[in-house]
């Protein structure tokens, strides 16, 4: 059962980034965003001169974004396959190499830097992942994730519940319709939450930091991404340190990003 679903949400993703894998050079791919994901005082010069790798590259966003911090070694880990568009969206990148592979099977050694944001809440058999993320880091070596958070999301992760129920089932190019008009219901949302509710409502933080920055393929990407994976898992804080601390990691530093997801920094 299990890897039936890990290999129908990798099936979903090849997809995905197949209808969504262009990258423009907006805030989507811009360096605060990147930044966005960490807490304020993130010693980002653990990057520079790295060896790092990211696991799950998909269409390789964030792999351009960890270019500019100028690691000595970049790797990047993807199964899908969509991984000749991967290749092909980052040709210019240099000091790179890709692997068609998942997470809980890439071999790598003494690694600098793991990151890998958005990913972990999508496979079910995470801590097969974060044990190879931590046999792959040298000692001392970090692990920086992000995922989806449970706490203040309640009624949102109902609801999405609901609409994933027959989302998924539905073809991408219906999905993408359905996600472009979805995208100007959440912008009348957020107009909502400021005007009337002062940004108090579920996910205003997230609305007002990231989501409006983005341009209108982005927010229709970022849509579709809660709709058509057939699996995500919202993580509550306790169940994001415990992954990681079963698995054999320490100094475990969470940040709760705009009070919807958990960003988790840990060291090997």
């Amino acid at each position: 059962m299990e890897k039936a679903k890990t290999k129908k949400t990798i099936n979903d993703f090849g997809n995905q980034w197949k209808i969504h894998g262009e990258l423009s050079a907006d805030h989507w791919t811009s360096d605060q965003m990147f930044r966005d994901h960490f807490p304020k005082d993130f010693d980002f010069s653990i990057l520079k001169g790295a060896k790092v790798l990211e696991v799950g590259s998909g269409s390789g966003r964030i792999l351009h974004m960890l270019s500019n911090y100028q690691p000595s070694q970049l790797t990047g880990v993807e199964p899908s396959k969509a991984f000749e568009n991967l290749r092909i969206n980052t040709a210019d990148i240099p000091n790179l190499h890709l692997l068609n592979t998942s997470g809980s099977k890439f071999d790598q050694k003494n690694l600098d830097v793991i990151i890998s944001l958005g990913v972990i809440h999508h496979i079910p058999h995470a801590d097969k992942v974060v044990n190879n993320v931590f046999n792959s880091l040298k000692k001392g070596g970090y692990f920086i994730m992000w995922v989806y958070g449970f706490e203040k999301n309640i009624t949102y992760v109902v609801l999405q519940k609901i609409l994933r129920s027959f989302t998924i089932f539905l073809p991408d190019y219906f999905l993408d319709k359905f996600s472009w008009l979805i995208s100007y219901l959440f912008d009348f949302y957020g107009l909502i939450s400021r005007v009337l509710f002062s940004s108090r409502l579920s996910l205003s933080g997230y609305y007002k930091n990231v989501y409006s920055k983005c341009g209108r393929k982005e927010k229709k990407y970022i849509i579709f991404d809660q709709l058509n994976p057939s699996y995500s898992k919202y993580y509550k804080k306790q169940e994001v340190y415990e992954l990681l601390k079963r698995n054999g990691f320490e100094n475990i530093e969470l940040y709760h990003r705009h009070g919807y997801s958990w960003t988790a920094i840990a060291q090997k």
